[in-house]
């Protein structure tokens, strides 16, 4: 029997060599003892592939520069926000690392009933967050999830249904409709009623204005829709601009023709036809001394009044006039300028001489009677003495009533007809003083033509007045309003 140590020696292989391709495999750790479970997070409204840091900073920016939400306070140690919107909406942001080293996002809202303000939010802050870079490099776990590579837009993941803040639809802007409705009345009133500029003005500069603030309540990311209502409304507003501007040209242009108009017809109704003119020899004409010129045309001639146009006179024959005029007695109460003049003489007898402002080189003249009060005094003495014999009793009473009536004043039509004509040329001296101090504007056509009418009314009541019937006191009467009128038109400018 033989022992183990005569046994021949075997020898022991060497084992193969590792071959260089074969990858080594990974020694697994021991399982790890299961730990107690932390509770449980809110699930987040927005997960992005952005570090907290890049997140918190979009989220800053976008409450530090926009209109609709204002920054209280942030901590970005914590990676809280808080902010309100304008109509005192109450947020807070939360943004908490993922493992992943991206971000969660959470927000708590107070008074945000609808969720609106919080879609607005979060509406802005994915785009802002989406331009992020994802943070490098990306661990084992988070490329098996299939999330961005290094260097790739972070884009946000879609939270799961429940955790949405949806945006409600936005309402038709009440400013646009309006102001298209107020575009479309311009536009017609444009082409109908508007002739001013300053009507025309005002409801451009209104429309303007309200299309404008529709324009911008209508914009991108505002809170009401209706961004072609309001720009319709813009064009409505200029087009009836246009149209409004060009009537108005139109009517102004009508207006200063039709001004032209009236104005050479009164003018052609005040011209005078000068022809050879024989000096009266009797009557009223022989209170005054005959003019140089022989052409011109006698306007009236009676006991109660004697009017004439001379033509051929110009300022310094005019001037001359005047003087022989007051050489001739007619120094009392008298007034006199460059262009008139007003006096009487010792007997009573009124004269006026004036420049004709209608006719080149023609010279006006007037001239009325006394006031026969003497002679009414006469009449009364008279009848009274009858009356005293009485042999005329009836007669004398009739003639006392008469006298009364007389020495009570004009009569009340004839005083009616020459205070409205009167008031007619006061007015008409008025309206060319302001005519003529306002540059001659298109626009008081419509008060010359009212001026015209009443012109022609006061005319004809006194073209009704028999001059035959008119009594001393209506004629003295008659002097004193000419007398006040043509003192008013020496102040024409």
């Amino acid at each position: 029997m033989t022992s183990p140590t005569d046994q021949p020696t075997q020898p022991i292989e060497p084992a193969p060599a590792s071959l260089p391709d074969q990858p080594t495999q990974p020694i697994e750790p021991a399982a790890r003892e299961p730990q107690a479970a932390a509770p449980a997070a809110p699930a987040a409204d927005r997960i992005y592939q952005a570090a907290p840091q890049q997140v918190f900073q979009a989220a800053h920016d976008q409450l530090s520069t926009g209109a609709t939400f204002t920054l209280d306070t942030e901590d970005a140690r914590t990676g809280t926000i808080a902010f309100h919107d304008y109509e005192d909406a109450r947020f807070t942001l939360t943004l908490t690392p993922t493992p992943e080293g991206g971000t969660e996002a959470r927000l708590t809202a107070d008074g945000d009933g609808n969720g609106k303000r919080a879609g607005e939010f979060y509406t802005a802050l994915d785009a802002a967050a989406s331009m992020l870079p994802a943070p490098s490099p990306v661990s084992a776990a988070t490329a098996a999830s299939g999330a961005a590579a290094p260097g790739a837009p972070a884009t946000p993941v879609i939270p799961a249904k429940g955790n949405a803040h949806a945006e409600p639809a936005k309402k038709t802007s009440k400013l646009a409709v309006s102001a298209i409705v107020i575009g479309a009345l311009f536009l017609m009133g444009a082409f109908t009623t508007l002739n001013e500029w300053s009507d025309v003005v005002a409801f451009a500069v209104f429309n303007g204005l309200l299309s404008g603030f529709a324009v911008y309540a209508t914009r991108k990311g505002g809170k009401v829709r209706g961004r072609l209502l309001a720009w319709v409304a813009v064009g409505l507003t200029v087009a009836a601009f246009v149209v409004g501007g060009v009537h108005v040209l139109i009517a102004a242009g009508q207006e200063k023709a039709d001004h032209a108009a009236l104005e050479q017809s009164f003018k052609e109704s005040q011209k005078v036809t000068c022809k050879d003119l024989a000096w009266p020899t009797t009557g009223l004409a022989t209170q005054l001394p005959q003019p140089a010129s022989s052409s011109g045309e006698v306007n009236n001639e009676s006991s109660s009044s004697f009017s004439v146009s001379v033509c051929d006179t110009d300022a310094s024959q005019y001037a001359s006039y005047v003087t022989s005029v007051q050489e001739k007695g007619f120094t009392v109460d008298y007034s006199k300028t460059d262009t008139a003049f007003n006096g009487k003489n010792e007997a009573g007898y009124s004269v006026h001489v004036s420049v004709n402002e209608y006719n080149k080189n023609v010279m006006d003249i007037a001239v009325y009677p006394p006031d026969d009060s003497s002679d009414d005094s006469a009449t009364t003495d008279s009848g009274s003495s009858d009356g005293a014999d009485g042999s005329t009793g009836t007669d004398s009473g009739a003639d006392t009533s008469g006298q009364s009536s007389t020495q009570s004043g004009a009569s009340d039509d004839f005083k009616a007809a020459m205070d409205s004509y009167e008031q007619t040329m006061n007015g008409y001296v008025d309206f060319m003083n302001k005519y003529n101090a306002e540059g001659q504007p298109a626009s008081m056509l419509v008060d010359y033509t009212k001026w015209l009418k009443q012109y022609t009314d006061t005319a004809q009541k006194l073209d009704a007045i028999d001059e035959s019937t008119l009594s001393p006191e209506d004629q003295q009467y008659y002097i004193e309003v000419q007398t006040r009128i043509n003192q008013k038109l020496a102040t024409l400018q």
